[in-house]
């Protein structure tokens, strides 16, 4: 459905339902995607749009840098791979997931 589409139902639904259906959806989010949410719907019922937009998260290129370079002598080694004391037998298989966000070193 489109954005238009969606605005011309609510404009002509009851409040009765539209309150319900709009708790319906919510149910349907995930955990992560209801504290997302939660702050866009708090911000649009107090009228302070400015807060639902998102701001741009900046990179410490020192700290990236240092997590490619282990990665790289990881991989190099085969880390990953190969028994070894370095990489958990656990961590072994997601290296692929590792994001710079975590700021784990192995």
């Amino acid at each position: 459905m489109k954005v238009q589409e969606l605005r011309q139902i609510i404009s002509s639904a009851d409040r009765v339902l539209l309150e319900k259906a709009f708790v319906e959806t919510y149910k349907q989010l995930t955990k992560s995607q209801k504290e997302e949410a939660d702050v866009l719907i708090q911000a649009v019922l107090s009228g302070d749009m400015e807060k639902t937009k998102k701001k741009k998260e900046t990179v410490n290129f020192e700290d990236l840098e240092k997590q490619i370079l282990t990665f790289i002598g990881n991989a190099k080694a085969g880390n990953y791979f190969a028994p070894n004391r370095v990489i958990p037998k656990s961590q072994r298989p997601k290296w692929r997931f590792l994001s710079s966000g975590r700021g784990e070193d192995f």
